[in-house]
């Protein structure tokens, strides 16, 4: 991961994809509901798309397969806390088989 740009109020990163699958629907489900409800203006590019809104719809279009990079920015007063938030959430291994 990189590190592009670090303020008190906004940070940009680059992160990798961890999920062999990729972010297919339920990890993009799971990421939407976990980010719901933070203050902080969150945006993710990848793959020349670029999406501010964390739904799982948008989170899908965004086409994100094992290994691919994703441009992380946030912006707002908890802007550390929640980028380390979703860049766990964007480079974990998820494992939904005991949930089927």
């Amino acid at each position: 991961m990189t590190l592009f740009w670090y303020s008190s109020d906004m940070v940009k990163k680059s992160v990798t994809v961890g999920n062999r699958n990729g972010i297919h629907v339920r990890p993009s489900r799971f990421i939407a509901q976990t980010m719901d409800g933070t203050r902080d203006a969150v945006s993710l590019e990848a793959n020349g798309i670029s999406i501010t809104s964390l739904s799982m719809i948008n989170i899908l279009t965004l086409g994100l397969k094992h290994g691919d990079t994703c441009i992380i920015t946030i912006e707002g007063d908890d802007a550390l806390h929640t980028m380390e938030k979703i860049e766990s959430l964007m480079t974990r291994e998820y494992d939904f088989s005991s949930s089927i």
